[in-house]
């Protein structure tokens, strides 16, 4: 699918995520099943921490050129104004994080994470694509609906006018060239960052409301294999052909955590299918645990 005749030696390759506390062995298995999967991957490791504990800090540090950065203060000056309005957007707060990436230069391409997902493939492909931003559709997408422009909600029956968004994507694996990484974009991105565009939607939804805001009309899609989730994994297949096997990156959106017990219980419930999804995430922490075992 992907072919290029590009040599991959040459480009400064980072990958980024943001983790709290109780995500922290979601972050460790997405890390350790990339740096498996991609050899070749010698870059920095970026960490957006919040109110992370020093023995979350040590076990992130079991991993090479990990850093720790600190959100753009003008990112969380913006961030802090909508949380005014909206104090429900409180707990979000640090998934907004993600858009420090687009003013923090010196990389060819960034790899953003959410960090419950991991990896069971080579992504190298991606890497010498020349797109500016690179992802998944959401949910809406694949099921043929569109999101409300105004509340960001899911909506079934979409008539042709503006109030809809149509073509909307996912933000939890993103691949952003260095083309978009500049205070142009990233400016852009603040001015979007507002109370009044954030005043009307229904439910709190952070980075990736803005990202579809800004990027809606101007991103390469890339197949559902790069990001397979678990509750769209058979629309997937419908659509691309792909199942399980062919997946390079498998994602747990929403409250599907696989190292929370009641949440993987509710999920397999819900999607019987999914257990196979959290069997191999379950596989992947072992080969963590062997790794972390062998460190000592």
């Amino acid at each position: 699918m992907f072919k290029s005749k590009k040599r991959i030696n040459h480009l400064n390759i980072c990958i980024s995520t943001i983790v709290t506390p109780d995500f922290i062995p979601g972050t460790l298995v997405m890390l350790d099943s990339f740096l498996r999967h991609n050899k070749w991957f010698k870059g920095d490791i970026l960490i957006y921490g919040y109110n992370l504990r020093d023995h979350d800090r040590k076990l992130l540090q079991t991993f090479p050129n990990i850093k720790f950065l600190d959100p753009d203060p003008e990112l969380v000056y913006n961030i802090d104004k909508i949380i005014k309005e909206r104090p429900d957007y409180r707990h979000k707060k640090m998934m907004f994080y993600s858009l420090s990436l687009f003013n923090i230069t010196g990389y060819d391409k960034y790899i953003y994470m959410d960090s419950d997902a991991f990896f069971t493939g080579n992504i190298k492909p991606l890497m010498l694509q020349d797109h500016g931003l690179m992802c998944s559709p959401d949910f809406a997408s694949y099921k043929g609906f569109a999101k409300n422009r105004h509340t960001f909600e899911l909506e079934r029956n979409p008539d042709n006018s503006e109030s809809y968004w149509f073509n909307t994507f996912n933000s939890g694996v993103l691949i952003i060239d260095k083309k978009l990484v500049n205070r142009e974009v990233f400016e852009g991105l603040l001015s979007h960052l507002s109370s009044e565009n954030y005043a009307g939607l229904t439910k709190p939804s952070a980075d990736q409301y803005l990202l579809n805001l800004y990027f809606r009309e101007n991103y390469y899609k890339l197949p559902g294999i790069y990001n397979y989730r678990i509750n769209i994994s058979r629309e997937i297949k419908h659509k691309e052909g792909k199942d399980i096997r062919h997946a390079k990156i498998i994602h747990f959106p929403g409250k599907k955590n696989p190292w929370n017990g009641v949440q993987v219980i509710k999920s397999v419930q819900k999607w019987p299918h999914s257990l196979e999804y959290f069997k191999k995430w379950n596989d992947a922490y072992l080969k963590l645990l062997k790794r972390l075992q062998k460190s000592r």
